[in-house]
């Protein structure tokens, strides 16, 4: 029997900008990084529109980023994704998360949480419902430790 090594993912680089205004030149210049990385590991680059907060959307905006981006020479390398076409699929997960218990809804802002982004109030065990509240993903109690490309270990 022959053992078949899986094919190596192709490494993709991404920029997701909410449209809350116009493109400044921090953005420009992470967007540039993204960029450049994705290209020397040979990858795909990848625009995400973040559009799923309309009430801090500025009409416009989202064109006047893609615009600013290409002026620059900055296109993706597939279709820009638009966040509000997946509000199916996110409504699907969230659903899935709650009924599994990977997450819960919390009334606490986020300066009610620990270091780790973790509510402090024990929300999870009040059973509050969607309106109003926040929905967390349930993150585990013990240190996140990994391996950053740019700052090495971390522990948190």
């Amino acid at each position: 029997m022959t053992k078949t090594t899986p094919p190596v993912a192709r490494y993709r680089g991404r920029f997701a900008p909410s449209p809350t205004g116009p493109l400044h030149l921090g953005s420009l210049t992470t967007a540039l990084a993204s960029y450049l990385d994705a290209m020397h590991h040979q990858g795909d680059w990848l625009l995400r529109l973040e559009d799923i907060d309309p009430p801090r959307e500025v009409e416009g905006a989202a064109l006047g980023i893609l615009d600013c981006l290409a002026a620059h020479g900055l296109e993706s390398s597939h279709t820009t994704i638009w966040q509000h076409n997946n509000w199916d699929r996110y409504r699907a997960v969230c659903h899935k998360l709650l009924n599994t218990g990977h997450a819960f809804y919390c009334q606490c802002p986020r300066r009610q949480q620990d270091s780790l982004g973790r509510c402090i109030s024990d929300c999870k065990q009040r059973d509050l419902a969607a309106h109003g509240n926040n929905l967390r993903v349930t993150l585990p109690t013990t240190n996140l430790d990994f391996v950053d490309r740019v700052n090495g270990a971390i522990t948190a």
